[in-house]
């Protein structure tokens, strides 16, 4: 999860499960797929996107995709809903051993 910083007192973090690492396509059944299963956003190419939203992806371009799991504000009594949106990181990503479920904080 990304520590992300929002007001001056206000930390939070973004936990992501990665699909997609630098490939070529459209993806858009892999998109359609996590809006079917609740997801409601998704980093693409580094952009928060909402899944509501009609994403267009160049097909031959190489793409970046993670499904956004929870974002959720620190402090203290997370720590069960840390590991529920762990466990889901790693369930839609089994497979990644650099899963983005923990990660260091990036700007985008």
């Amino acid at each position: 999860m990304g520590v992300r910083g929002r007001g001056a007192h206000r930390q939070w973090l973004l936990g992501r499960a990665p699909l997609v690492r630098g490939r070529k396509g459209e993806y858009r059944r892999e998109l359609a797929d996590l809006r079917k299963q609740g997801f409601v956003r998704a980093r693409v190419d580094g952009e928060i996107v909402e899944l509501e939203s009609d994403i267009k992806l160049t097909r031959n371009v190489n793409h970046d995709i993670d499904a956004v799991v929870d974002r959720l504000v620190v402090k203290p009594g997370i720590e069960k809903r840390l590991l529920a949106s762990l466990e889901v990181a790693l369930r839609l990503a089994p497979d990644d051993r650099k899963s983005r479920a923990v990660s260091v904080p990036d700007s985008a």
